[in-house]
């Protein structure tokens, strides 16, 4: 109660504010301004005095009881200024912050607290906090799945508004989180080598840092046949095909009709053989050509076509990336991955600009990098046909982001010329010819392709020159505050965070090594490329402002790292199992975990609905017994059961970002 309404309360005092369309000031009320408050003061109340009665026998009783007295008077200060905002929001602050103390000098001081051993109390403190989140998590997705269905759906819009409230309470922070994500190939590393202990310093214990799932050998019967798999590609399909289920009339995305529906009718004007050719005289040739022969193959319209590409290529990237990063771990680290890729930036962007180029040369590039980290030395003529195959591919469908992935590739090559020296001479020489090969193709390409493919390559070159020309560090701060603010409604703050703290996971625990090399070269080209392209289309007139940066938000890996950090957050709580004498009871903590949230789910059916009176006994009565009983249940297995939740959670997190994006596309098409 504390930790779930206190947050609440103080993010209110603190006066926080975001974007998201527009400017919004955090106001998070969970059943009602006056009763959330009371609550909370109320929790507060009850841990003063219950850590005050537990301390009475304690050595330091008179240390623990200070904090508790002062307290209790603070939660006497906050009723009697609970009128006057400017006076409340500094006293709930300081009570927020002398609760959580209080709790964390009792945590580490008494070697039982209420009967049971403090690290077991903490487990199931975080239990029932992450229920609470969760519930609210639930309901705000089934929002945006109703949402699909019933557009004008008023169903859960109040736990949606709140958990997009608690989501951007560090909206403030995305500009700083964003630079701090793209440059953490540069700082992370120096941050591990400070002599400081921690969980990700010298000091920490490497068996506290797992590598992210590990190493697991299944049929891949096994891995098909799970209803994991299953229920993750269910969120997929619905996910990429979101906009269309009300079978709206329209297509959307930017450049949905201009640069591919349109051009397809034109293809379908001239015949089977005379629409390749006119393909030649379009924007994208390659794509266009490929769009054109699947709309031969199943006899569809032009409309279905570009309707169903997003479906097909957010499908695709899950998989692509869940072969990059997750290709022999568990089964759990691959649907974390899957599902962070089709609820990422690249699906709800893609969506709202429509540029399927981008995005299939995108898949592309991430299938070099797969392709690349599972073969790793053993690269042979076969696999540098088959990797110059899919660079070249990458190239005709989009030469400006192929530019981009050539780089990436250099830079790659040379840091495992440099970690590997003469055993990594061979891949690295493949890899340069592949990147080398490619160029010359492009060259040619402007004499001998000079109206299609030459075309995209002089383009390319020419955004490149301007680009180099005009970089400047300062527009680039400019321009990144502007892109966070602008395209807030593509950005997590969670995840971008995660992210970060993925890279230190990265760079401490053993992926394969030219899967890591990969990661960190592409997020370097990434923060080189951001700061060469922001101040292209930049321009100080508010109203007219723009930056090509969006271009490489697009292209920049933020849902890599991710799942990393997630997998690592989740194993913590083992770190916090009880001793020997706190006897475990043994039972399926999948079962429990799995009857946890179909209970929330449950609970959450009720929160649909409007009256808060039932909100309130849900909240206040039906969540924390139900969560009571989950826990004594899986009594001597809390680190299990809170594991569990972590995924699951982030998992709903992810969804309802990506729900929050796509449903604007409801009503307006972006087209």
């Amino acid at each position: 109660m504390h930790f779930f309404f206190g947050l609440a309360i103080t993010l209110n005092g603190l006066g926080l504010s975001f974007f998201y369309y527009y400017p919004t000031r955090i106001n998070i009320i969970i059943i009602d301004p006056t009763v959330d408050f009371l609550i909370w003061v109320g929790a507060a109340l009850g841990i003063s005095a219950l850590v005050a009665f537990s301390s009475r026998h304690c050595k330091r009783g008179g240390l623990q009881r200070g904090p508790a007295v002062l307290a209790i008077v603070l939660c006497f200060a906050a009723l009697a200024t609970f009128s006057y905002d400017y006076i409340r929001g500094t006293v709930v602050c300081f009570l927020f912050v002398v609760i959580c103390a209080e709790l964390w000098f009792a945590l580490h001081n008494h070697e039982d607290m209420f009967g049971l051993q403090p690290r077991v109390l903490l487990l199931r403190a975080l239990v029932y906090l992450f229920a609470f989140f969760g519930l609210v998590e639930i309901t705000s997705a089934t929002h945006y799945v109703i949402a699909a269905f019933d557009r004008s759906t008023q169903l859960g819009t109040i736990d949606s508004e709140l958990e997009l409230q608690f989501a951007y309470a560090a909206g403030g922070l995305l500009p700083w989180l964003y630079a701090g994500f793209l440059f953490s190939w540069a700082w992370i590393p120096i941050v591990l080598r400070l002599p400081i202990r921690g969980i990700f310093g010298k000091g920490s214990n490497s068996s506290a840092n797992p590598p992210a799932g590990q190493t697991e050998q299944k049929d891949w019967r096994t891995v098909i046949l799970d209803p994991r798999l299953v229920l993750a590609l269910a969120v997929a399909v619905f996910i990429g095909f979101y906009p269309y289920f009300q079978s709206p009339p329209w297509l959307v995305g930017t450049d949905a009709y201009w640069r591919y529906y349109n051009p397809l009718v034109r293809m379908n004007g001239q015949g089977v053989f005379g629409g390749f050719t006119e393909s030649f005289r379009e924007w994208h040739p390659a794509l266009l050509m490929l769009l054109y022969s699947t709309q031969l193959a199943f006899q569809a319209t032009p409309f279905q076509i570009v309707k169903f590409a997003p479906l097909f290529l957010t499908i695709t990237m899950g998989f692509l990336m869940w072969w990059f990063i997750a290709k022999k771990k568990t089964i759990t680290f691959g649907i974390i991955v899957f599902l962070s890729s089709v609820l990422s930036v690249t699906t709800t962007l893609g969506f709202y600009t429509g540029i399927l180029a981008n995005w299939m040369a995108l898949v592309g590039w991430v299938a070099f990098l797969a392709y690349l980290s599972f073969r790793g030395e053993r690269l042979g003529g076969f696999d540098f046909a088959i990797l110059l195959g899919i660079s070249t591919l990458v190239l005709i469908l989009h030469p400006w982001t192929w530019g981009i992935f050539a780089l990436s590739v250099v830079v790659c090559a040379l840091l495992g010329l440099i970690q590997e020296r003469r055993r990594g001479v061979r891949t690295v020489v493949l890899l340069i010819s592949v990147v080398l090969i490619d160029a010359l193709f492009a060259l040619l390409s402007i004499k001998f392709l000079a109206e299609s493919q030459g075309q995209g390559v002089m383009n390319a070159l020419d955004l490149y020159s301007l680009a180099l020309s005009n970089t400047s560090l300062s527009q680039f701060w400019e321009a990144l505050n502007w892109v966070t603010k602008n395209y807030a409604p593509f950005f997590s703050p969670i995840n971008i965070a995660a992210g970060i703290v993925g890279v230190f996971v990265l760079l401490k625990t053993h992926l394969a090594a030219w899967r890591g090399r990969l990661v960190l070269s592409w997020l370097f080209v990434s923060a080189i490329g951001s700061i060469i392209v922001s101040p292209i289309g930049f321009s100080p007139i508010p109203t007219h402002m723009d930056t090509q940066l969006w271009r490489l938000l697009y292209l920049t890996p933020f849902q890599v790292t991710a799942p990393l950090a997630v997998m690592w957050l989740a194993e913590l709580p083992k770190r916090y199992q009880p001793t020997q004498d706190y006897a475990p009871q043994l039972r399926s903590v999948p079962g429990i975990s799995a009857l946890g949230f179909g209970g929330l789910a449950a609970i959450a059916v009720g929160l649909l609905g409007v009256s808060l009176e039932l909100r309130a006994l849900l909240l206040l009565v039906a969540l924390p017994v139900f969560t009571g009983l989950i826990v004594e249940l899986a009594s001597g297995q809390e680190s299990r059961l809170l594991r569990n939740m972590i995924l699951v959670l982030y998992i709903l997190l992810t969804f309802n970002y990506a729900g929050r994006a796509l449903s604007k596309l409801l009503i307006d098409p972006h087209n």
